[in-house]
């Protein structure tokens, strides 16, 4: 999937879809997600799955999907 297919993608998919980020660390951050009440970002940083700067990248990628 890509930009050009005019779906927004969400957070996780844009960082797995980067690299930054596993399919197996994202179904645990969902899943810890479910049960917590930070956003995903956050939870993905503070367990060391990704960089805050990844975050930041993904969601100005997700930002200019929705423009």
């Amino acid at each position: 999937m890509n930009e050009s297919d005019n779906e927004i993608m969400r957070l996780g998919e844009i960082l797995v879809e980067q690299g930054s980020l596993s399919a197996d660390e994202l179904e645990e951050a969902l899943q810890i997600q479910g049960s917590d009440s930070r956003m995903l970002g956050q939870i993905l940083v503070s367990r060391g799955y990704v960089k805050r700067h990844h975050v930041d990248i993904a969601l100005a990628k997700q930002k200019k999907m929705r423009a």
